[in-house]
């Protein structure tokens, strides 16, 4: 394994400046998150005291649907869960 320096890896992480068409790339997913959010406004369950200790539920919208189950897994260093 080669190890770099720890800007070769800030380097190989920071998105924003590896695409740089980012900015409108970011609009277009707001714009549609807050279209389906709009339309299709989640459930918020709370599981814990925290703040942020909440799950958001998105009931299907016919009987019997499958269930389609979403972990964010990290890299949130920007944006929301709404976007």
């Amino acid at each position: 394994m080669t190890l770099h320096d720890p800007t070769w890896y800030d380097d190989q992480y920071n998105n924003r400046a590896r695409i740089p068409e980012h900015p409108a790339i970011l609009r277009q997913w707001s714009e549609g998150s807050a279209r389906a959010l709009t339309s299709h406004p989640p459930q918020e369950h709370r599981y814990g005291d925290g703040e942020a200790e909440t799950i958001d539920v998105y009931a299907a919208r016919s009987p019997g649907a499958p269930i389609l189950v979403y972990l964010h897994g990290g890299y949130w260093r920007a944006l929301g869960k709404r976007d």
